[in-house]
């Protein structure tokens, strides 16, 4: 047995940042710490560059958390409170005891957490929060950040600022990349649940202890797609956070929000279909195909292209896999045409698995990597291919981005996508499965996270055994890290500090 493969393999494919191997095993990975290519606490082993990234961020946590607040002036509720009723009257709102605790907290920690699922008024509480640095602290100088370029964009357009991925803050081009410094008054992360070890880390790095560093999440979505569950650890460590609670949107009102709640609560009892929430059965991934097709056609007519994705757990593996449903749902809606412009390519990952795409003017495409003028996890719709110049052109939001054909590999087809990939965007609608071919990969924030993906309406296709089965069992619970320990450890090394001053 190879132990550094067996533990690199297993961050990969877990996320966990470490292992714990079968007792009859333990003499081997033993003999990888004495070689020094592994570290072990407590009978887990990592990495040593893993275990140091994990140390290192804990650490420059507890020292934003606790930067300056013997000088740090501290508002009281009363005076907070001042300004979050003029902000109340501007709006028309009335903001419930834990989104005004969020704005208490918000003003008053260097380092604070607000999380909350969908409906339960992050985006208001946002804009209260943004309204009162101003006005208290006496500044504009706040940057907004998001994972992803489709998570920046939503920032934009929902609390109105401009807004821009992590990786371009920090100028980050790649894992290896040296992060630039962050000195503005105020840095506000959302959707933090996607934020890796190694990102967070990188973030921790750049930002001054004088900047004030706001995280927003939904605790209840799938972890980071890199090793790590930064957000859990960050909460169960006891960072200064505010969970909303209270729901603003009616569950009589929406079947998607009636369902999203039980979900949330781990408390299936079987999906409530209604106008905004339909659901078909299917006992294997076949059939489950089929009716992903036929759905997607029907909502494309009534919402766009742009508007509408299929979501499953798995990319490569299935009948009803993201790969497969592209190539289905490309040769119908966007078939050879007469000119026969096409980009064709052969993809092959690292276990040896290939897999062709073939690129024609007019098809969704996802960027699978950071790049200088676009993020991973950015959708675009290609709008020129010149055969002559060998090169194809996408327009994303904000910008066309040119790329040769060596470079086509940092783009897949985006009809359909992992729920991973997802996370982040928005869709009108949004049609996912659960079958029981998929059960490995499906978990209560597997389905959560497909279902809050969608803005009006969502199709599920599943079967009622696999449907339970997954929304009693918790994916990003099963990550095994030390983040959270490590960060308590030094907060008591801190504490020992102060009182030995």
């Amino acid at each position: 047995m190879d132990v550094l493969q067996t533990v690199e393999s297993y961050i990969n494919d877990t996320g966990s940042t470490w292992y714990k191997p079968s007792p009859k095993y333990k003499r081997l990975f033993d003999g990888g710490v004495k070689r020094k290519v592994l570290v072990e606490k407590n009978g887990y082993y990592t990495l040593p560059s893993v275990c140091s990234r994990e140390i290192e961020l804990a650490k420059r946590i507890v020292t934003h958390l606790h930067f300056g607040e013997d000088e740090r002036k501290r508002y009281p509720k009363e005076f907070i409170e001042i300004y979050i009723g003029f902000y109340e009257e501007q709006e028309g709102i009335r903001l419930d005891e834990w989104q005004k605790d969020a704005v208490f907290q918000s003003v008053n920690n260097n380092l604070f957490i607000l999380t909350g699922g969908p409906g339960t008024g992050k985006t208001a509480t946002l804009k209260c929060i943004l309204y009162c640095l101003k006005k208290i602290l006496k500044t504009e100088d706040i940057i907004f950040t998001a994972p992803t370029g489709k998570a920046a964009r939503r920032i934009t357009e929902s609390v109105g600022c401009p807004a821009q991925t992590v990786a371009r803050a920090l100028g980050l081009k790649d894992d290896n990349s040296k992060p630039k410094p962050v000195n503005n008054a105020c840095m506000i992360v959302d959707e933090i649940s996607m934020l890796d070890t190694v990102t967070a880390c990188a973030l921790f790095t750049a930002i001054s202890h004088e900047t004030k560093l706001i995280l927003v999440g939904d605790a209840e979505q799938l972890p980071s797609v890199g090793y790590g569950s930064v957000l859990r650890d960050l909460i169960d460590a006891g960072i200064p956070t505010t969970k909303l609670e209270k729901t603003f949107r009616q569950a009589s009102e929406s079947g998607l929000f009636a369902n999203i709640a039980q979900i949330k609560a781990g408390l299936y009892t079987g999906f409530e279909e209604r106008d905004d929430f339909k659901v078909f059965k299917a006992e294997n991934t076949s059939k489950a195909k089929e009716i992903m097709v036929r759905e997607y056609l029907k909502a494309t007519e009534k919402y766009g292209l742009d508007q509408v994705v299929c979501l499953t757990p798995y990319r490569r593996k299935g009948e009803a896999c993201a790969i497969k449903l592209n190539n289905i749902l490309q040769a119908i809606i966007n078939p050879p045409k007469d000119n026969g412009l096409c980009f064709s390519y052969t993809t092959k990952e690292e276990d040896g698995f290939r897999y062709q795409t073939k690129l024609r003017v007019g098809d969704p495409v996802m960027q699978l990597a950071n790049a200088e003028r676009v993020a991973n996890g950015d959708v675009g719709t290609v709008c020129e291919i010149d055969k002559d110049k060998q090169r194809l052109k996408v327009q994303f939001s904000d910008c066309i981005v040119t790329y040769s054909k060596k470079q086509l590999s940092q783009l897949s087809l985006a009809y359909a996508m992992s729920v991973f990939k997802s996370q982040g965007s928005e869709y009108k609608a949004v049609i996912t499965s659960a079958i029981s071919d998929d059960l490995d990969m499906l978990s209560r924030n597997t389905i959560y996270t497909a279902v809050t993906r969608a803005k009006q309406e969502c199709i599920v296709v599943t079967n009622e055994d696999t449907a339970k089965k997954a929304c009693k069992k918790e994916s990003g619970y099963d990550r095994v890290t030390r983040l959270s320990e490590e960060i308590m450890h030094q907060k008591a090394r801190y504490e020992l500090f102060i009182s030995l001053m």
